[in-house]
């Protein structure tokens, strides 16, 4: 099953509020910020570790690892929806 109700929060009716999606996409940022360590990078979320995996290996991978949030940042901060790093 691709999509599993109980593992997800319930999509909220709310009318478009540019200044809380850009608010939200700062906090996300800065939450990243605060988690990278120059030994780990990013932690792992223990649902993207596959049997076999070392869990304390850091994840370089596009998809969930530190490839795909620092391309993730440098387009946020290119197409000014963030600030730069502080």
């Amino acid at each position: 099953m691709l999509h599993d109700p109980a593992r997800h929060e319930p999509l909220l009716r709310l009318e478009w509020d540019e200044h809380r999606a850009r608010a939200s996409i700062e906090r996300i940022v800065r939450d990243a910020e605060q988690r990278f360590s120059a030994d780990a990078y990013w932690p792992t979320h223990p649902n993207d570790v596959e049997p076999g995996d070392d869990p304390n290996m850091p994840a370089t991978s596009l998809y969930y690892g530190a490839a795909g949030v620092i391309w993730a940042l440098h387009y946020l901060q290119a197409v000014v929806a963030t600030s730069p790093p502080t």
